[in-house]
């Protein structure tokens, strides 16, 4: 068999408790951790099992299901599209458990079940219940199978049903109590209905949890844990409150240590497994799909009855990226979004056709906050259609009714929908004679920023508004900034591997530095070197000059090279961790042109 869950940053410490137990009862099969988050916060080679990143699932509508659905939504959204993923990779059984999930047995019956059954499911309750929170009708609303735990083998009928159900979770996996609907749960009563050779497994050892402990006793017998006398396999830890609390779940207070002692026992051993699974490193993380601007409180599942509030939603300004951290990986992406970078050279070429001086297109401006209507014309541009027409420097242009262009823009976005800054954060700016500086200055007050004014100035010297620094040899003191911000300057830095260490020297632990440069170059590994400055000053030149504007410099900056993957093993040399770039295109935030990259590298 192979196992997997599916969560959140903030929950890895407990899918690491479930890999743990799963190893130890089931130590030939594998384990996988799907992952409705993006690896930002931490080191994920902490992580001793294989991580897969939701980008990387293969999912219908990423970016509308980010945008649609809560934390709680989403985690459960993708659960048909990882069983498809695994199916491609083998078609040996997989068996899902939620993070939240206990075993302290083998799964003797799910293994046995899946010789000669196609699905197996586990019941809510298995007999009826009339009393306290719980009214058996109550089932019929929240689905009749509990989907912390679902296991299928692979066949025609289960290929279908997974099909069918990734597409009514595109839309429609949401906590709706009035309309029927509980996330994944009331889609997969359908299961003895769609697919052939389902177990409806009635152990009383099977997904133990507050919702059937009525007619559970728990007890310990030799040493080994039992469910009404037959062996326990596992526990369904759902809603569990925090330790201090003698509750076994915070959604329904009837069940505590104290009155169920044996399986207060059990929550006592996970709690200790969870804590020694870094607990302290992923508890506190926050949702990379940022969930709402306001904060309001998550609702995994409100009162039976309620209305569902849409609280938590993530705005529908949300940017899908892609995280790209070496030649390879880029390679492969390339490789693996082929139709899509085709799909996306031809929305371009569409804009152009017909259109004169400028090419205009509709779409919303992050910056500004509204719908826009996007301006672009041919200055800087040096590529043709197919056809002949000259196709606008994308990068330079796409401007919305400021003077931001796509690639300011873009920036701009990420680094809000990425970092989610404080108001009081630090942040350096390598610029600052810019309406961007201004701009983020108002927004960031602890925002500085600098411009490199050259000779006779001197490192950190005012010459009237501006303050003159060289990033080579910056004049900050060590672990100064939350955030390094830099737009188009490293292709201008002469010596940039000083520069690279600089930008480590002056961030404080945890801090993170955060640029843009033209991506020419990232076809390859190697740097193309334009021009090198000597030790004496001069300047040699090893194809045509090519300058670039500079705010303080009406003869513009010269550009000493476009740079190749290399740059993030340099990074990595330097001291930062894990640097990796984000890739990202959208019609609808009119950030157009192929390879739009944001390069990220952390201070540890």
């Amino acid at each position: 068999m192979r196992f997997f869950t599916i969560c959140s940053n903030n929950y890895l410490a407990n899918a690491i408790t479930l890999g743990k137990q799963l190893a130890s009862f089931h130590p030939d099969s594998e384990f996988t951790i799907f992952l409705a988050d993006k690896q930002v916060g931490y080191d994920p080679s902490i992580v001793p099992f294989n991580v897969i990143p939701m980008e990387d699932i293969g999912l219908i509508d990423e970016r509308g299901m980010i945008t649609r659905y809560n934390i709680s939504e989403l985690n459960t959204a993708i659960k048909p599209f990882c069983f498809s993923y695994l199916f491609r990779e083998s078609d040996e059984p997989v068996v899902y458990m939620d993070p939240d999930t206990y075993p302290v047995s083998p799964l003797v019956e799910v293994e046995e079940a899946l010789q000669d059954h196609n699905a197996v499911v586990t019941p809510h309750i298995l007999r009826p219940v009339e009393r306290g929170g719980f009214l058996t009708e109550n089932f019929s609303r929240l689905g009749i199978y509990n989907l912390g735990f679902v296991a299928f083998r692979s066949c025609p009928d289960v290929e279908a049903f997974l099909v069918w159900w990734s597409e009514k979770l595109e839309k429609d996996c949401v906590i709706d109590i009035p309309r029927g609907i509980f996330v994944d749960q009331k889609w997969a009563d359908f299961i003895p209905s769609f697919i052939a050779d389902t177990k409806v497994l009635r152990h009383p050892g099977y997904n133990v949890a507050y919702w059937n402990l009525h007619n559970r006793k728990i007890s310990e017998v030799d040493g080994e844990y039992r469910s009404n006398k037959q062996p326990l396999r596992f526990v369904h830890f759902s809603g569990l409150p925090d330790a201090d609390q003698d509750e076994i779940s915070k959604r329904y207070t009837a069940f505590t240590k104290s009155n169920t002692p044996v399986l207060g026992q059990i929550l006592d051993e996970y709690r200790k497994m969870v804590a020694e699974s870094d607990e302290a490193v992923f508890a506190d993380l926050e949702f990379a799909y940022f969930i709402s601007p306001l904060g309001e409180t998550n609702l995994h599942a409100p009162e039976l009855g309620q209305s569902q509030d849409r609280v938590n939603r993530a705005p529908g300004t949300y940017l899908v990226t892609k995280t790209i951290d070496s030649l390879e990986a880029y390679e492969k992406f390339q490789t693996n979004n082929a139709s899509a970078m085709e799909a996306r050279r031809a929305f371009e070429y569409g804009l152009i056709k017909d259109q004169g001086e400028y090419v205009t297109h509709p779409g919303y401006d992050f910056m500004n906050g509204t719908r826009a209507t996007f301006h672009s014309s041919y200055l800087y541009a040096y590529e043709t259609t197919p056809g002949g027409d000259l196709v606008p420097n994308w990068r330079e242009h796409v401007a919305g009714p400021g003077i931001y262009c796509n690639r300011i823009r873009g920036f701009v976005h990420l680094f809000f929908q990425e970092f989610q800054p404080k108001f009081d954060s630090k942040i350096w700016m390598t610029e600052q004679a810019t309406d961007l500086y201004r701009w983020m200055k108002t927004r960031f007050p602890e925002t500085v920023g600098s411009e490199f004014l050259g000779d006779p100035h001197l490192p950190g010297e005012q010459v009237g508004e501006l303050r003159n620094e060289n990033v080579e040899e910056p004049s900050w003191e060590s672990d100064s900034f939350d955030y390094i911000l830099s737009l188009d300057v490293f292709e201008h830095v002469a010596y940039y591997e000083k520069a690279l260490a600089e930008m480590y020297r002056c961030l404080a632990p945890g801090g993170y530095f955060v640029f843009a440069i033209p991506t020419n170059g990232f076809d390859q590994y190697e740097h193309e070197i334009r021009a090198v400055m000597h030790d004496d000053g001069t300047i040699e030149h090893f194809t045509e000059p090519e300058y670039h504007g500079n705010p303080v410099d009406e003869d513009g900056a010269l550009c000493f090279r476009y740079y190749g993957w290399k740059l993030l093993d340099e990074m990595k040399a330097v001291g930062f961790q894990n640097p990796f770039a984000l890739e990202y295109w959208s019609d609808s935030f009119g950030y157009l042109g192929q390879d739009q990259l944001l390069f990220v590298a952390q201070k540890p």
